[in-house]
C-alpha cells in the first residue's frame, strides 16, 4: 500500500490538500548544549526550515531540508535565549507556524544554561565611585545565565559582586558589577585590573588607572585660578551696574545743585542791585559772582586732567582675556596671543569709565590686516582705526567710544581670519587667526571726574 505524502508549505496548499495533521511530524530524541535533535515520525515534505521559538523570539533553526522519510533526524542548533519569565517553553514550528513536535519545558536558569550554553560575556564602563569599582557585564546570546566572575587587582584575587539581570533592548542581559577597593590597592604606578569569567578563566575586561601626574594638576589649578579670576570680574561687573545707576542719579542731582546755585545768585544779585550810580557795589557783585564760576570751571578742569593711573595695561597672560583666545605664546620672552574671530575681553575696572581701548597688534594672518570690530552691551559695534605703524605689519588699533562709559565685558570681531594650513599646506596648524595681540590697554576717565 502506497504511503501517502502530503506538504506543508502555506494556505494555499493547506486547502488543497485538507485540513492539516493533527498529530505531530516529529518526536524529541535529543537536547543537549546548544542542540536539539528532533525525529521524523512519519514520511513527508516541508518546505523551509524548523524554527525554534521562545514567547516567539527565534533561538535556533534546523538547515533547509524538503522532505523527510520516517526515522530522519533533524538537528536544530541552539544559538541563543532571550530574557524571559519561567517557566518557559521552546516550541518547534514550521515557517508558517505550524506546531511540529512537544515543546521543551525550561524550568530554571541552569536548563537555559545547558541549551544555549553560558552564553558570551562582555564587560563595558569600568569607573571608580567612591572606593568601590562599577561597571556593567553584558550576555548577548542567553539573557538567564548568570554570570559568575572574579576580579584580579595587582595580581591578588578579588571577589566581584554581580546584580539582577535587566532586558536589553538589543537582546540578552545586563547585569551590575561592583568590587571593593582598599586604599592600598592604589600604588604609585596606579592601579591594574582584570575581570575574568568562570569557570574557564576567561578574560572579559581589564582596566589600568594611573596618578594623575603633578603637571596636570599644576595645570587644572592654574585654569581654575584663570576662571576664579574671570567669575571675580564677572561680579565687578554687576557692582560696576549699580554704581552706574547710583551715579546717574548723583550727577542728576549735582546738575539740580548747580541750576540752584545760579538761580540764587541771580537772585541776590537782584535783591542787592546797587541804586543807580553806584559803580563799585555793582563791580563788586559781579566779582564775585565771576569767581564763582571760575572756581566751578577750574574744578572741572583740574576732573578731566589725566595721569598714567588712568590708563590700564592688560598683558595677554592677564586673565582679562577670555577662554575664547588662542594659548599664551611667547616670543622673545614677550607673552602674546592669537584672537580667533571673536574674542572676550573682560574689564577688570568695571566701576570706572572708559574712552577708548587700544589694541597692539604684532603681526597679522594673511596678506592683509583683518578690520577689528569691538562690541560692547549689544550696541553698534565701533571699528578700529590704526596707527602707530611700526614695521608693515605691526601696529596699534584704537576703538573709541562716543563717550565715556562704563563696561564689563567687551567683544572683538575680526573681518576674517585665515588657518595657517590654508596659507602652507606643509603646516598642521589648523586654528582660525586673526591678529597676534601683545596687550590691551583701557583708557579710564580719572577717578575724581566720577563724582561729578
Amino acid at each position: 500500500m502506497a504511503t501517502e505524502t502530503k506538504t506543508f508549505v502555506g494556505a494555499a496548499l493547506w486547502e488543497e490538500n485538507g485540513p492539516p495533521p493533527k498529530d505531530l511530524l516529529f518526536g524529541r530524541s535529543a537536547a543537549n548544549a546548544g542542540r536539539v535533535v528532533l525525529t521524523a515520525l512519519k514520511d513527508f515534505q516541508l518546505t523551509g526550515h524548523v524554527l525554534a521559538l521562545v514567547d516567539g523570539i527565534e533561538v535556533g533553526r534546523s538547515r533547509g531540508r524538503s522532505s523527510y522519510a520516517e526515522g530522519d533526524e533533524v538537528e536544530i542548533l541552539i544559538q541563543r535565549f532571550p530574557f524571559v519569565g519561567l517557566p518557559n517553553r521552546v516550541r518547534f514550528s514550521s515557517e508558517e507556524g505550524f506546531d511540529l513536535a512537544e515543546p521543551l519545558t525550561v524550568g530554571s536558569p541552569s536548563d537555559a544554561a545547558r541549551l544555549a550554553g553560558p552564553g558570551e560575556l562582555s564587560c563595558h564602563g569600568l569607573k571608580i565611585e567612591n572606593g568601590v569599582l562599577t561597571g556593567q557585564v553584558i550576555n548577548k546570546l542567553n539573557g538567564l545565565a548568570t554570570p559568575v566572575l572574579i576580579a584580579k587587582i595587582n595580581g591578588v584575587f578579588r571577589q566581584v559582586q554581580v546584580g539582577q539581570p535587566r532586558l536589553r533592548d538589543e537582546g540578552g542581559s545586563l547585569y551590575k558589577l561592583s568590587v571593593s577597593l582598599a586604599a592600598e590597592d592604589l600604588t604609585d604606578i596606579g592601579m591594574t585590573l582584570a575581570i575574568f569569567s568562570l569557570p574557564d578563566f576567561e578574560p572579559i575586561g581589564n582596566v589600568h588607572f594611573s596618578r594623575v601626574e603633578r603637571d596636570v594638576i599644576v595645570d587644572a589649578v592654574a585654569k581654575l585660578d584663570q576662571r576664579i579670576s574671570q567669575l571675580d570680574f564677572k561680579a565687578k561687573i554687576d557692582a560696576a551696574g549699580n554704581l552706574r545707576i547710583l551715579e546717574e542719579a548723583v550727577e542728576r542731582q549735582q546738575m539740580r545743585l548747580s541750576d540752584a546755585i545760579e538761580y540764587f545768585s541771580v537772585l541776590v544779585h537782584d535783591h542787592r542791585n546797587p541804586p543807580p550810580g553806584d559803580v563799585k557795589a555793582a563791580e563788586e557783585i559781579n566779582r564775585t559772582i565771576r569767581s564763582f564760576y571760575e572756581t566751578m570751571a577750574a574744578s572741572e578742569k583740574a576732573a578731566k586732567r589725566r595721569s598714567a593711573a588712568d590708563i590700564l595695561t592688560l598683558a595677554p597672560d592677564h586673565a582679562a582675556y577670555g577662554d575664547d583666545w588662542h594659548g599664551l605664546e611667547f616670543i622673545g620672552g614677550r607673552p602674546s596671543r592669537w584672537m580667533p574671530g571673536s574674542a572676550t575681553i573682560y574689564n577688570p575696572s568695571a566701576e570706572r569709565r572708559v574712552s577708548s581701548v587700544f589694541l597692539s597688534v604684532l603681526d597679522f594672518i594673511g596678506d592683509a590686516a583683518p578690520d577689528i570690530f569691538i562690541h560692547v552691551d549689544d550696541e553698534a559695534a565701533i571699528r578700529g582705526k590704526s596707527f602707530g605703524l611700526l614695521t608693515r605689519r605691526t601696529h596699534t588699533i584704537r576703538f573709541d567710544f562716543p563717550s565715556p562709559r562704563h563696561f564689563g565685558v567687551a567683544c572683538l570681531v575680526a573681518s576674517r581670519t585665515l588657518r595657517p594650513n590654508e596659507l602652507d599646506e606643509s603646516s598642521s596648524d589648523i586654528r582660525p587667526l586673526s591678529v597676534h595681540v601683545t596687550g590691551i590697554r583701557l583708557l579710564m576717565e580719572p577717578d575724581h571726574a566720577e563724582s561729578f
